[in-house]
């Protein structure tokens, strides 16, 4: 009975210390953190299910990458307290997130800016003359929120007799403190770009990479970035691709004409249900999205919100992307052999040759004629009437008297 009770005992001390970790584990995850757990599935057919898992991805391949910054604390001050928080750092294909801020330190952190097809630049912010260079971008009021004020000019105003009300559109600031703790450009709508079509503009929204007609490489990662205020109600989203075809020009033309009304369950990959307000995504291209062994497809990115259902979402609305399972080469010139060297130079040779000669022919000739000049048996041609023109002499005056007369001499 003692060994019981001592058991017992022992057993409710770890409980409690299990329930108090577990407590202190939960008010520990940053709201920036992002969830590496897969969601239930929306599909509820069994076939359906099991060909979507069947097309979908394995895990991607596991590489080197650098172990997260141990845990740090964060104080955050709310409007009526104060509160302290424990942060996690994340790694996330080699980009670390929810990094403690460093203050030791003469120049700012490097951020990540993102080329066209979503791939990770560094950028190493400078102080040159108390200037900051090459600094985080400043996005305005892209993420704050818009209230309009009404004031009546009569009760502020001296002079105004009669109610006149005027209306301001103002913002609130947004607060950056979970905001500073994603390394990576963020997405906003001076960021899109016109997809490519023949006849009108259409804008990328909610996408800022990658671009449109991008080529994405087998093995690479290409960080997909989105307006997170675009679907400003959606708490969750998630990330598809789906296989389209080109049409018989060569062009994928409207895209209406090209796929017809196609749900989620449509797509050959989907991403984990994520937190809207991440609006960044890396995207592996894996093996599994490719059929047989097929070079490259064309697909179609598309991002769905929680706030539209599963039959209700369309594909057709997405980015045109290309998929390549091998680094697209460009065209080299042909390196010749040394017998096709020694022929292509003979003929070479032959080329530069001939022309020369000829101009060697002609100077001699030109030479031969000079010299003979005054030994040719033919003269020049004498042009005696423009020699009479240009030798006739001055009008002579006709005598004007008697003894001129006696003198003039007709010539």
């Amino acid at each position: 009975m003692k060994f019981s009770h001592s058991f017992i005992l022992a057993a409710s001390s770890a409980l409690t210390s299990a329930a108090a970790m577990a407590s202190v584990a939960a008010t520990v995850t940053p709201e920036t953190s992002f969830s590496t757990s897969t969601p239930e599935s929306l599909i509820t057919d069994a076939s359906q299910a099991a060909d979507l898992e069947k097309r979908n991805p394995a895990a991607p391949k596991t590489t080197t990458t650098p172990e997260p910054p141990k845990p740090w604390l964060r104080t955050k001050t709310l409007a009526e307290t104060t509160i302290i928080e424990v942060v996690t750092p994340t790694v996330w294909e080699g980009v670390t997130f929810s990094a403690s801020p460093r203050t030791d330190i003469k120049t700012p952190d490097p951020w990540f800016s993102l080329d066209k097809g979503g791939k990770i630049k560094t950028i190493q912010p400078k102080i040159k003359n108390g200037i900051t260079q090459n600094g985080r971008p400043d996005y305005g009021t892209w993420f704050e929120d818009s209230y309009t004020t009404t004031v009546n000019l009569k009760t502020i105003i001296e002079g105004v007799t009669e109610d006149t009300f005027h209306e301001e559109i103002k913002y609130l600031p947004e607060d950056t403190t979970d905001r500073d703790l994603n390394p990576i450009i963020r997405c906003t709508p001076n960021r899109y770009f016109n997809k490519k079509r023949k006849l009108d503009k259409v804008s990328s929204e909610p996408f800022c990479t990658p671009r449109e007609a991008a080529n994405l490489i087998l093995d690479d990662v290409y960080w997909v970035s989105w307006y997170t205020k675009h679907y400003p109600n959606a708490d969750k989203v998630r990330l598809h691709l789906a296989y389209i075809e080109k049409n018989k020009y060569g062009g994928i033309g409207k895209r209406d004409n090209i796929l017809e009304k196609r749900d989620s369950e449509d797509a050959f990959w989907s991403s984990e249900w994520m937190t809207n307000l991440d609006g960044v995504y890396p995207l592996r291209i894996v093996e599994d999205f490719f059929i047989g062994s097929s070079p490259v497809h064309d697909v179609m990115l598309t991002l769905q919100p929680d706030t539209i259902a599963d039959e209700d979402f369309n594909l057709i609305n997405g980015t045109y992307l290309k998929l390549y399972r091998q680094p697209i080469k460009h065209k080299k010139p042909k390196t010749l052999s040394t017998d096709e060297g020694e022929n292509s130079n003979s003929a070479l040779y032959v080329v530069l040759t001939i022309p020369t000669l000829m101009v060697v022919v002609f100077i001699g000739y030109a030479i031969f004629n000079f010299i003979v000049r005054d030994s040719r048996t033919w003269k020049k041609m004498k042009l005696r009437t423009k020699r009479r023109i240009w030798s006739n002499p001055k009008y002579q005056q006709l005598p004007s008297n008697s003894y001129e007369m006696d003198s003039y001499e007709i010539r």
